[in-house]
């Protein structure tokens, strides 16, 4: 299945997309180096359940036209010949397959680039620090010394609590 992205400005031609799809697939797909912030790129993205996906898209466009009484956001997906691994088409168009955008992420992710999530619409907007993923040592322990020191501190402070409003006694 097809699905167009409009890079905003946040994200960096080469970062890494996180896209999830209307029927709960996710993938990961590399912004293309020769792009900037508004232009658009089509990518392919197999596994996609294509009837849930238009079934899922037309019931949002059908909530979002009652509840706002205007036209509703579509699912993102876009018709076209099948993905060629970064190849600029007329109005600032790139299709890529899914494997190329897979093996991007994942050099990517072993370079530990900044992760990205995809909102609803397909709008994409950075991962804020709780939002990342483990998905090394090093994000393993810098979770873990952020819980024991968030741990402490309530331990700590319960006891200082405790010590300051107990009055002492003599015995």
């Amino acid at each position: 299945m097809h699905f167009r992205i409009t890079i905003p400005p946040n994200v960096k031609p080469g970062q890494t997309v996180r896209i999830r799809c209307p029927d709960g697939t996710e993938g990961d797909v590399r912004v293309p180096k020769n792009l900037k912030a508004g232009d658009d790129f089509i990518f392919e993205m197999s596994g996609v359940d294509e009837d849930k996906v238009r079934e899922i898209s037309r019931q949002l466009d059908d909530f979002e036209t009652t509840k706002s009484g205007g036209g509703g956001g579509g699912g993102g997906e876009a018709g076209g010949a099948g993905g060629v691994s970064a190849k600029k088409k007329g109005g600032g168009h790139i299709h890529m397959s899914s494997e190329a955008a897979t093996k991007a992420a994942a050099n990517l992710a072993k370079q530990g680039a900044l992760k990205t999530v995809a909102g609803r619409g397909g709008g994409v907007s950075a991962a804020s620090f709780l939002d990342r993923e483990i998905i090394n040592r090093q994000d393993f322990l810098t979770a873990l010394a952020i819980g024991m020191m968030i741990g402490l501190s309530i331990v700590g402070g319960f006891l200082v609590g405790v010590l300051l409003v107990t009055d002492p006694t003599d015995e």
